[in-house]
């Protein structure tokens, strides 16, 4: 069975699932990460209802935020970094990564610039149909020297999970991994960016 044929049967009993919480609200998936010792960026006092933030110089419509509900929104610590990691679980073992290199605008917004896919072993992965259609999306990094630490965190995450999961850290300045979010329906995927052989390939890790 293909990797996107198994998410489109199972995602409609996880979503009403007590796990999904964890991936429905990123607050509860921090807390998950904070309960099994995992390093979480610093969370801030929340806003007050009805609040918005605009800039004190310049045009306000691009830089406005309304906070209607402070529940709904996180203030945390900006972990300051070049590459976001994402680690994919199935089962006991992570079976690829995906690395996103991170650029600002001049505003401070964070866009995905560049993206690229890894075996656990470092070797390239061909697996986004995009990549082959745009050749110079295809960057190189050398791994971080906390993958190993990155791993092992994504393992004990996933054991709360019964779809795999995409697992993503930072790499902070001292080198270490800091948890960002999860999620069990990756946009390589429910986007179709996923190749014919890439799918399948997933498949394979599927315990069905």
């Amino acid at each position: 069975m293909k990797y996107s044929e198994y998410l489109q049967q199972n995602r409609g009993t996880f979503w009403s699932s007590p796990q999904a919480k964890y991936i429905n609200s990123k607050r509860a998936g921090k807390s998950l990460a904070i309960e099994l010792g995992i390093p979480v960026p610093r969370t801030f006092p929340m806003l007050p209802d009805n609040v918005m933030i605009k800039p004190d110089n310049g045009h306000s419509g691009k830089l406005c935020r309304s906070f209607l509900k402070a529940e709904d929104w996180i203030c945390e610590e900006r972990i300051v970094h070049d590459h976001e990691f994402r680690l994919f679980v199935f089962g006991r073992k992570v079976v690829m990564l995906q690395i996103d290199k991170s650029s600002e605008q001049p505003d401070g917004v964070k866009i995905i610039g560049q993206s690229y896919y890894k075996y656990p072993v470092w070797e390239r992965l061909d697996i986004d149909s995009n990549l082959r259609k745009i050749p110079s999306l295809n960057i190189d990094v050398e791994p971080p020297i906390c993958l190993p630490t990155m791993v092992d965190h994504s393992l004990r995450l996933a054991e709360r999970f019964t779809l795999p999961l995409r697992v993503d850290w930072f790499v902070n300045p001292e080198g270490k991994p800091v948890f960002n979010e999860m999620c069990v329906t990756p946009g390589l995927v429910v986007a179709g960016r996923i190749t014919e052989a890439g799918d399948t390939w997933l498949g394979s890790f599927l315990a069905v």
